[in-house]
């Protein structure tokens, strides 16, 4: 046994030990006599409170509770306490300033040696922000409820048993509103899966399964509401926890889609409807496109057996005549001939034309394929346009790359004609120039040579809308140039579908009052040995005034 003063020492040590201990708790701590006289308070209780320690030594229990608190709290509180030896509550508390403040305390009694009660020590935490916080959050929740309540979407979570059936663990009051079921109608074993529509019932189940593979997912179904009606239902689904000792726990989302999904079967009547209608009028545009393309034939062999027709007595006029000129001497009937003969040859033209435009259309031209010279078929249009010409004042010019091979294979008469087309088009809008006929070439294979004609007249040029149209059959660049020049307008037309039909197109740059540039390109093929250049050039551009006036 220790020494009675040692013994002291070592009670006062531990006394002090810990009294640091109290004063350094987060808890307000005090400890009163009996009667409720404030003995000792630490830091803690006293800053709750808004004193010093040493300002409530001495006081009553009234200096930390309001007449309020203390009788219907506290004095149940202390009674309590001197029944039992200890109490735990929520106990309301005053500072300084007045203000209340809600705490969780403990109390308990101080027993003497004997057992006899000497005093009471109480510990107090300030629970003010907790009490704020929970007030928060209990606002937070009612208007989630009422959101909830509102909302067109119920909220549930569940379980997926290892059996495979669902059930539904909670779920939002907005059931009853969206479906017709109470909540705990929804919570009863197999309600899920009794309530969907029997034919999605797999499908429904496939899709669970996928969902819980990959996590998270949404599929679509037919569910009961209570009433008896099928809606359609959107289940938007999360699993939250997969553990392989416990339920499969799942979060979720059912929305009602039947609006949704009757605009979906409305849009696709529609289109139903709308691909029919296409159809049945694509159907007959076919046939009144095959009716238009049958007239168009009858109509173009029509054309070039009346131009036929016509051909014959007509060529007979203009050789009469011309040998009924040659016969007569008188000047004045001479004249009538010669303009007869001048009127039979325009009008021959013209029925030309028909003819050749109708063939086209009916796809009765057939193209010829023999080897010829583009150089003596350009001499022999010079030729034969010299004396238009020459009555113009027109220099007709050619250039000719020394790269086109002086043999290609293709139809001469075709070549022919559209080169006197372009020709006789620019001596016909020009006066006193110079009317250019530029050839060039280009080897696209062993077999095939691109070849480019090109006119370049001086003359009155057109605008951008004219040249939009220049080549329409039977169409001009405007009515007054038909009536000052003359002309049908097939010319041009025939240029362009000759070219088409020798694999290439034809074009015009122009400007008004600056002349044009009509061109051509089309494919001639080369013949079985020859040179891809004329041995007869060696210039690489040859330039010949072929007619200089």
């Amino acid at each position: 046994h220790l020494h009675p003063v040692a013994a002291e020492r070592e009670r006062e040590a531990r006394l002090l030990e810990l009294a640091g201990a109290v004063e350094q708790t987060v808890d307000g701590i005090a400890i009163t006599d009996m009667a409720g006289i404030t003995r000792y308070v630490n830091q803690a209780w006293a800053e709750m409170h808004g004193y010093e320690p040493h300002e409530l030594i001495g006081k009553g229990i009234l200096t930390y509770h309001t007449p309020e608190q203390y009788e219907s709290v506290v004095n149940i509180a202390l009674k309590q306490l001197h029944e039992t030896g200890s109490f735990r509550g929520e106990v309301g508390h005053k500072r300084r300033d007045g203000t209340e403040f809600p705490t969780n305390m403990s109390a308990s009694l101080i027993r003497g040696t004997e057992g006899k009660p000497e005093g009471m020590i109480g510990v107090a935490r300030d629970i003010s922000e907790a009490v704020r916080l929970n007030a928060e959050l209990g606002q937070f929740a009612n208007r989630l409820e009422h959101l909830l309540e509102s909302s067109p979407t119920i909220l549930y979570n569940g379980h997926l048993q290892d059996d495979g059936k669902f059930t539904v663990q909670d779920v939002s009051s907005s059931i009853s509103r969206v479906i017709g079921y109470s909540r705990e109608e929804a919570l009863r074993p197999g309600w899920w899966f009794a309530h969907l529509h029997p034919k999605d019932r797999e499908k429904a189940l496939k899709a669970m399964n996928r969902i819980l593979d990959q996590g998270d997912g949404e599929h679509e179904y037919r569910f009961q509401r209570a009433n008896g009606e099928y809606i359609w239902v959107l289940d938007n689904i999360r699993v939250i926890n997969q553990g392989s000792s416990q339920p499969i726990e799942v979060i979720g989302t059912w929305h009602n889609i039947s609006d949704r999904k009757s605009i979906e079967e409305e849009l696709y009547r529609y289109q139903s409807s709308l691909e029919e209608l296409v159809k049945v009028r694509t159907n007959e545009l076919a046939y009144a496109r095959e009716r238009a393309e049958l007239a168009n034939r009858a109509k173009s062999t029509f054309l070039a057996n009346l131009s036929h027709e016509i051909r014959t007595p007509m060529s007979a006029i203009i050789g009469f005549s011309e040998l009924a000129r040659r016969r007569l001497t008188e000047p004045k009937a001479a004249d009538y001939l010669n303009k007869i003969e001048i009127a039979g040859k325009h009008l021959l033209s013209i029925i030309t034309n028909v003819l050749d435009l109708s063939k086209i259309e009916s796809g009765g031209l057939e193209l010829a394929h023999e080897a010829f010279s583009v150089r003596e078929e350009v001499d022999s249009v010079f030729s034969l346009l010299a004396e238009r010409a020459s009555s113009k004042k027109i220099n007709l010019v050619q250039e000719i790359s020394a790269t086109l091979p002086p043999s290609l294979v293709g139809d001469q008469l075709r070549v022919r004609q559209i080169l006197v087309n372009l020709v006789d088009n620019a001596i016909k809008f020009s006066s006193d120039d110079t009317v250019v006929v530029r050839i060039s070439s280009q080897t696209d294979d062993a077999k095939k040579v691109r070849v480019r004609l090109e006119v370049i007249d001086q003359g009155i040029g057109l605008t951008e809308e004219q040249q939009n149209r220049i080549f329409a059959p039977f169409m001009q660049a405007n009515d007054s140039i038909s009536r000052r020049f003359g002309g049908t307008g097939l010319g041009l037309s025939i240029v362009q579908r000759l070219a088409g039909l020798m694999g290439g197109t034809a074009g015009v740059f122009s400007k008004p009052n600056e002349g044009s540039t009509f061109w051509v390109v089309i494919m001639m093929d080369l013949p079985a040995s020859s040179g891809l250049r004329s041995e007869e050039h060696t210039s690489e551009l040859q330039s010949l005034a072929y007619l200089v006036c």
